[in-house]
């Protein structure tokens, strides 16, 4: 608590006293391992009654306040838009699902307690889930076919909300997207470059990370070939999706990997099947196209023999939501064919290849591989950093390209 600033303490006193704490002890708690996230500082908070056996557990989100930092990373503005989706985003889509009585509605998000917005201070108290039985996968092992159908079933829930929305109910979707309608990270650099200054997303920042995988690919001709034409387009390909919006119409994630889900297990007969599913961290959040979400998911967390069985996780996506656009009435052949659903992936899962390889050094790591303060503190670009190589990501990398290029998908 002594780390905390004084309006993220007075959430804190806020929040104990609505839920009827009078008298209680705060008790701090770890709830990320090192390198689990970046974006963020999380302190666990359990409120815990003196004279009962009531307890309130909550995980307090504070924004990093080196100026240095800050000008690099759009820092304010990710926990804005964060904050945004928990006020605004989530209880309107929930109340969209009750409005049409959703049997299986979307809902995997933690329970949101308020924010502090204040510049510098910038805050989000959420309840803390791990205190309620749901668990992390081991983010530097491929997730199983089990967890890998249970997240996309998820993502499909939430992305059926967009279609209908849109189809239903259009003033309202145009209303609720327009604060989010581009990443905060590609509209900081657009900002940016309004203004004359140099962007972070260039060719030679591109480059930087697509070094360590022309290492990994050192005598794969075939793949290696493929993947250069793939770089040398990369740049010019992350930017055209944002100039069609016909496409970036989906409310989505965005920020894929394996520490941003969690999983709860209640059938004792079925001990390593969740039974649900929690997203979290939200900041990066915005319109995209369906494929964004689970392209990046499924190629960083899939291991090989999955990758090849990537036409059945897209049938359990496209399956799921059919239903669930179903469930609004609406006709899913209507609202996004198969057949254009396969178009989009042939296209656009090249996203996921670009954020498996930005994510899964990390992913595989035992802690950070950089330290932003630090990097910002030194004056480097955050946005040229350099990875190691190491055998499981040699490995892991050398089967997605050796995949994608198989499936003529790069």
């Amino acid at each position: 608590m002594e780390d905390l600033k004084e309006q993220q303490r007075k959430l804190i006193g806020e929040v104990t006293a609505k839920n009827g704490f009078l008298d209680y002890e705060v008790i701090a708690k770890t709830v990320a391992s090192e390198g689990d996230g970046y974006m963020g500082n999380l302190i666990g908070l359990n409120i815990v009654d003196r004279h009962s056996d009531r307890k309130l557990c909550l995980v307090m989100k504070t924004a990093s306040d080196n100026e240095k930092l800050r000008r690099m990373i759009p820092t304010r503005e990710m926990f804005l838009r964060e904050m945004y989706y928990y006020e605004t985003v989530f209880p309107e889509l929930m109340k969209f699902q009750e409005k049409y009585h959703i049997s299986e509605p979307f809902k995997s998000i933690p329970p949101y307690y308020g924010s502090v917005k204040d510049d510098r201070a910038e805050a989000i108290l959420l309840g803390n889930i791990k205190e309620n039985q749901y668990k992390m996968v081991n983010r530097r092992e491929p997730m199983d076919g089990i967890h890998l159908t249970a997240v996309i079933k998820e993502y499909a829930r939430l992305h059926a909300l967009s279609f209908a929305m849109h189809k239903l109910e259009p003033e309202l979707f145009a209303k609720l997207t327009e604060p989010i309608k581009l990443n905060v990270m590609v509209e900081f650099e657009m900002k940016n470059q309004d203004k004359g200054q140099k962007s972070n997303l260039t060719a030679d920042s591109f480059n930087t990370f697509f070094e360590v995988v022309f290492q990994a690919l050192e005598g794969r001709d075939k793949e290696l070939a493929a993947f250069r034409r793939y770089a040398e387009n990369a740049l010019q390909f992350m930017f055209s999706l944002f100039s069609q919006p016909e496409k970036c119409n989906i409310i989505s994630h965005t920020d894929c990997w394996s520490t941003n889900m969690l999983f709860k297990y209640e059938d004792e007969s079925k001990p390593d099947t969740p039974t649900k599913v929690c997203l979290i961290d939200w900041q990066l959040a915005s319109l995209s196209c369906a494929v964004f979400d689970i392209a990046y998911f499924f190629y960083i967390c899939a291991g090989k023999e999955d990758l090849h069985k990537y036409k059945s996780y897209l049938d359990i996506y496209h399956s799921t939501l059919s239903d669930r656009i179903r469930d609004f009435g609406l006709d899913p052949l209507e609202m996004y064919p198969v057949e254009v659903f396969e178009k989009d992936w042939k296209e656009y899962s090249k996203w996921g290849i670009f954020m498996t390889i930005m994510m899964l050094p990390q992913s595989l790591s035992e802690g950070k591989t950089h330290d932003f303060e630090k990097m910002a503190e030194n004056g480097e670009n955050i946005a040229i950093r350099k990875h190691k190589m190491t055998d499981e990501f040699k490995k892991r990398i050398m089967d997605l390209i050796e995949f994608v290029v198989e499936q003529d998908l790069l």
